[in-house]
């Protein structure tokens, strides 16, 4: 066998084991799949897919921020992210570490 056609007889395991709703532990018992195995696959195929998802993030820069013009900015002040049919709002105090979950969550769906 191929390391190819290995590849995809495990990637039909692992999207048969994902769509029965069982436990991989029962999954693995019933179909006499070896479960450290069927760890190992998820595992990988779970890291290619966060990968992938990494790499389809185009980040912008916005040019020169410091802190005399943060100061200037109002309450009102704004900046608007249109992602897919998503729109995000950022005022002036925003959280950067939730601003990039919310980024990640809506690539993730468009």
């Amino acid at each position: 066998m191929t390391r190819h056609e290995r590849r995809l007889m495990w990637q039909e395991r692992v999207d048969q084991c994902r769509a029965s709703g069982m436990s991989v532990a029962a999954w693995c018992r019933e179909n006499e799949v070896p479960e450290q195995q069927m760890y190992y696959w998820l595992r990988k195929f779970r890291s290619e897919e966060a990968d992938a998802v990494e790499d389809d993030i185009q980040w912008v820069h916005l040019g020169r921020w410091d802190r005399q013009d943060a100061m200037r900015m109002t309450e009102d002040s704004a900046v608007l992210i249109h992602i897919g049919r998503a729109m995000v709002e950022v005022r002036p105090g925003f959280d950067p570490v939730l601003l990039r979950g919310v980024v990640k969550v809506l690539l993730g769906s468009c």
